[in-house]
């Protein structure tokens, strides 16, 4: 899987045992059971850390205001990026963007190895 994103995955016990899970990944894709579920566990946890962010974004959408997205447009309309809202929107929104594609790249990275494992997490 691609490296990290989140802050806590950068030091503490936390970040041991994804390194270590990344790092028995790494050695042996195929044989090492414990090491993809310490991996899972984690994209699991970090995924659910991140929905109320997810919620945020979308009642702003409600408000009639703009989920930004990482090009400082959104579906709805322009983010104005001098505005300093703006600014922190975007940011906000390219964080989430690279959270997602992460807890998205150790799934990806699963399938890679055990394609026939899809429908277990579908």
């Amino acid at each position: 899987p691609p490296p990290s994103p989140f802050l806590h995955h950068n030091s503490g016990p936390t970040a041991d045992r994804l390194r270590n899970a990344t790092n028995r990944i790494a050695a042996d894709p195929t044989r090492d059971a414990e090491a993809w579920q310490a991996l899972l566990t984690e994209a699991q946890s970090s995924y659910r850390a991140l929905l109320p962010s997810l919620g945020r974004l979308d009642s702003d959408r409600g408000r009639g205001g703009d989920a930004p997205t990482s090009h400082g447009r959104s579906r709805w309309g322009r983010v104005d990026a001098d505005d300093a809202r703006g600014r922190e929107a975007v940011a906000e929104a390219e964080s989430l963007g690279r959270k997602l594609d992460w807890v998205e790249g150790c799934y990806g990275a699963l399938f890679h190895h055990f394609p026939y494992a899809v429908p277990q997490y579908v």
